[in-house]
């Protein structure tokens, strides 16, 4: 497991760096109101994804485990197939829809179907426990968004790294997916098997919808400064999502709950002292947002604070999250995630609209600081093994 980490971790952080530069570059190419239209097409659409994730997402994490995993790769080809050929439909409604340029509307979208379908590319090879494979396909994805930046930094310079990105990470999946398919599994079947699942990341996908609702009741330019602030989650959190996808195979396929617990109790102090120091660099927020978009984004700081501290948080709640995704997931976590997201969208809205990046920035913070609390509160009550503990992990007939 440490030589995989550590193969995930370097490769993760220098794909952090990348997409960090992308979103900079893209920001600054695009400017705040551009960016904001981008920002709520992209909203919407990962929202309508998430309807035909069906937990695909953390399931291939464990492949190496799974007898039915050809199955369940055949389902994901179908599925992303799906959504590759009818998302641009979306783009073209969504354009005129919210007088969004056409272009940059399908650049959105393709973007954003390149960018999930990699990360399952990614993560089925993670799975399978092929983590070179696994970063040299991320990293693919990441230069290919960067090479139209060299020809100059301006607005047709973003959307074609919006269509590089995108294609690169659809061809990525279809090219990993595609040999470990056989007949899918029936659509029903997985979705009985992975009904907690779904309802953990729906609740995930839904707050997605959070730059929508702050362009509607705040405006293109401070949806621009939203975006740019929350684009920056991921790249922050790369080295726990990292640790994630290397540490729930290895607690899947550990038979024994008493070493399960040792290496996640293990884990959990490499990640506490992780979320301390991400958390350390909210102070930097001023600096942080001028360094990478420049003065223009400036009233973005309070929010980009926000996202550092939340990132914290879901960091020590994503490894517990790792414990339930290896084993089972107890309903009160899928009900924990949509309270904490529904009162999370529900603070954006109102404090936004009432005191603006200060008001959005409270309420996103709120989301996250709900959420870790619910989960670690879910793990102490149905995750800590007790002294009769027997494995948890469901069975092909659950």
């Amino acid at each position: 497991m440490i030589g995989r980490f550590s193969v995930s971790i370097l490769g993760r952080i220098l794909a952090a760096l990348m997409q960090a530069a992308v979103i900079a570059l893209l920001a600054r190419g695009l400017e705040v109101e551009q960016f904001g239209i981008y920002g709520v097409v992209v909203s919407i659409c990962l929202v309508v994804m998430a309807v035909f994730e069906f937990g695909l997402g953390n399931r291939v994490l464990r492949l190496a485990n799974d007898p039915a995993r050809r199955g369940v790769v055949g389902t994901a080809v179908i599925l992303r197939a799906s959504l590759s050929v009818s998302l641009p439909l979306l783009a073209w409604l969504l354009a005129a829809t919210l007088s969004t340029p056409i272009v940059l509307a399908i650049a959105a979208v393709v973007s954003t179907i390149g960018e999930t379908s990699g990360n399952l590319g990614v993560g089925i090879l993670q799975g399978e426990k092929r983590t070179t494979w696994a970063m040299s396909m991320l990293l693919a994805r990441r230069v290919a968004a960067l090479i139209p930046f060299a020809f100059g930094l301006g607005a047709s310079q973003a959307l074609a790294s919006l269509f590089a990105g995108g294609l690169v990470g659809i061809l990525v999946f279809f090219a990993i997916a595609i040999p470990r398919a056989s007949r899918p599994r029936s659509l029903w079947r997985l979705i009985r098997e992975n009904g907690a699942i779904i309802l953990v990341g729906g609740a995930g996908n839904l707050s997605q919808i959070d730059v929508f609702l702050v362009g509607a009741v705040r405006g293109a330019v401070e949806a621009g400064f939203y975006a740019a602030a929350v684009r920056l989650f991921n790249p922050i959190n790369i080295g726990i999502g990292t640790l994630m996808q290397v540490l729930i195979p290895e607690l899947a396929a550990e038979e024994s709950v008493d070493r399960r617990h040792r290496l996640f109790r293990r884990s959990r102090v490499l990640v506490g002292i992780a979320s301390v120091c991400i958390v350390v660099f909210a102070a930097a927020s001023p600096l942080i947002v001028d360094l990478l978009y420049g003065p223009a984004f400036a009233p973005s700081a309070p929010i980009v604070a926000a996202v550092i501290v939340s990132a914290g948080l879901s960091s020590f709640a994503q490894l517990h999250l790792a414990w339930f995704y290896a084993s089972s997931v107890p309903k009160i976590v899928p009900v924990g995630m949509w309270v904490a997201t529904l009162c999370g969208l529900t603070l954006i809205t109102v404090l936004g609209s009432m005191y603006s990046v200060w008001g959005l920035a409270v309420g996103f913070l709120s989301m996250y600081l709900i959420s870790t609390c619910w989960i670690v509160a879910a793990w102490h009550v149905h995750g800590r093994p007790r002294p009769d503990s027997s494995d948890p992990r469901p069975t092909e007939s659950t």
